[in-house]
Parts: C-alpha cells; structure tokens; sequence
C-alpha cells in the first residue's frame, strides 16, 4: 500500500466513523423517546430497521478500521 492510499483508507475511515456515530445518535434519539405505553407498528419497524442501518454502518467502519490496523501492523508507508 503506497503513502497515498494509506492517507485515503485513513480519511475513509474517520468519515466511516461519523458516519457511524451519526446513526449511533439516532438510535439513540428513537431509543429516549421510550413512553409507558408500547411503540406503534410503525415506530417498531422504523427502530427496527435504524438499528440495522446503525449495523451496516458499524461493519462497514470496523472493516475499514482493520484494513488500517493491517496496514500499520506491517509499517506505515512514508
């Protein structure tokens, strides 16, 4: 891996972690709005399928993460 794709597998991966963060702060939004009485339907699926889009955004960070972790493990490009 050259200098420059280490700089862009980086840059990727702090934007994957935004990303990531920002899906964690919606969960987190949909999950403090919890009532005494049970979610309709419609808020059941749509915690339901956040909490997925939060996955997919998580395995898609980690990934990245380890294709880093990789990268440094054999040395950094200069």
């Amino acid at each position: 891996m050259s200098h420059t794709e280490f700089v862009d597998l980086h840059a990727a991966s702090v934007k994957l972690m935004r990303s990531y963060f920002v899906e964690v702060e919606k969960s987190s939004t949909m999950i403090a709005d919890c009532t005494e009485k049970p979610l309709s339907l419609q808020n059941r699926l749509m915690l339901t399928s956040q909490g997925v889009i939060e996955h997919e955004a998580h395995v898609t960070y980690m990934d990245t993460k380890s294709l880093l972790l990789d990268a440094m493990r054999v040395g950094c490009p200069e």
